[in-house]
């Protein structure tokens, strides 16, 4: 309760208050540290406006289109003969399309599994890193018991007709005749020869 005093004073009773002391006396001295903080913040700011900061980003650019390459490699049983000490022929392989692939810039891609069946495993792609793990996963006789060669021919050919290099050809690595498939790789190579695309066996 208000109490009045003699001389018009006005007397506020203690008791209510139960002494403790009002925070509005920090009130100002916060709002001088924020309008600190803030005037830094925005200072800051206006530097790095000042500054144009930009963000860079490079791309290679070609002038002339790469070729377009379909690798087509044998998976049959045959190439498990280890005469590629420690490795055996089917591993030897994949080290030496790795190796060829990894000297390439602006060449597409692709790659193409045969045993029994054919297979694409990759269209003709930039994309090298996909292509090696792709040539790492690969196993011996995961598409049967056999060696298609006009298959795995067929199915390259398949997938460079329609790309837009002039400059296509096909990569065979084998070490078998063909004993499987629809297609004679006789067959297959005069297709090649009338889409223009070059056929280097291994």
């Amino acid at each position: 309760d208000f109490k009045t005093g003699g001389g018009g004073n006005l007397i506020f009773a203690f008791d209510t208050w139960k002494g403790h002391r009002s925070d509005n006396d920090r009130t100002p001295k916060t709002l001088f540290i924020l309008s600190r903080v803030f005037f830094w913040l925005g200072f800051m700011v206006l530097i790095l406006a000042a500054a144009g900061p930009t963000r860079i980003i490079k791309n290679k650019i070609y002038l002339t289109m790469g070729a377009d390459i379909m690798v087509v490699l044998d998976e049959s049983p045959s190439m498990s003969a280890e005469d590629f000490a420690p490795k055996n022929r089917f591993e030897a392989a994949k080290s030496v399309i790795k190796k060829f692939i990894k000297e390439r810039k602006n060449d597409k891609i692709g790659l193409v599994g045969f045993s029994k069946e054919a297979s694409l495993i990759v269209p003709p792609t930039l994309n090298y890193s996909y292509l090696l793990r792709a040539i790492d996963n690969m196993r011996i006789m995961e598409l049967g018991n056999g060696t298609a060669i006009g298959m795995g021919i067929s199915i390259a050919l398949v997938h460079l007709k329609e790309t837009a290099s002039e400059n296509k050809f096909i990569i065979l690595l084998t070490d078998g005749d063909n004993n499987a498939g629809e297609i004679l790789p006789v067959s297959a190579a005069e297709i090649a020869r009338q889409l223009g695309v070059k056929i280097y066996t291994v």
